[in-house]
């Protein structure tokens, strides 16, 4: 399980086990416990350049099409790391 981090304000938004690309909503959940029943901050469906942080409500995403995910191994965002994904040839 990994963390997904506002490359903006750095606060963890959302939790995830993998990501492809291209990036959309639907690839990650809430970063609250089930039982919390806190929906994920994104509705399934929404593109990579709409998903805006419910934090500083700035994109999530510095640039429209990622190919990287600011990310943390643990839920207060600490010792954030760059995760690249695999993107085919085009």
């Amino acid at each position: 399980m990994k963390y997904l981090c506002c490359e903006n304000c750095f606060q963890t938004v959302a939790q995830f086990d993998e990501v492809t690309y291209p990036v959309s909503s639907e690839q990650f959940v809430s970063k609250f416990p089930p039982e919390r029943r806190v929906p994920p901050p994104w509705i399934p469906g929404v593109e990579s350049r709409y998903m805006m942080c419910p934090f500083c409500r700035k994109r999530v995403f510095n640039v429209p099409d990622p190919k990287r995910l600011y990310a943390s191994d643990n839920y207060d965002g600490t010792k954030r790391y760059w995760v690249d994904l695999e993107v085919a040839d085009e």
